[in-house]
């Protein structure tokens, strides 16, 4: 058990909305978040160290493609202990580029 408190959250930004969980790894996503314009969205990757505690490691919000109404954290998957896969919801579907197209 733990908590995960993300960084600069703030009221509306539907923190928790969706939630993945691998191992010692999680994302959190927040479609509500003000980040590229409103509800552009964010979502956060934590890790748990040795002690138990869950560490907020990385902010997923900086995307140049990512704009006002995408609410980017719609959905999120993580694959593996370190790697975070994230899907981005739009009104008809739900999209996860394969891992050869990201350029991993």
């Amino acid at each position: 058990t733990g908590k995960l408190s993300p960084a600069g959250v703030a009221a509306g930004d539907e923190a928790g909305y969706a939630v993945a969980v691998y191992g010692d790894a999680a994302v959190v996503g927040a479609p509500g978040a003000t980040v590229n314009g409103l509800k552009s969205g964010t979502a956060w990757v934590f890790e748990r160290n040795a002690a138990g505690d869950w560490l907020q490691a990385a902010r997923l919000d900086r995307a140049e493609n990512v704009r006002a109404g995408d609410q980017f954290g719609t959905a999120v998957d993580i694959k593996g202990d370190t790697e975070a896969g994230l899907m981005l919801k739009n009104l008809l579907d739900a999209i996860e580029l394969p891992r050869w197209l990201r350029g991993d």
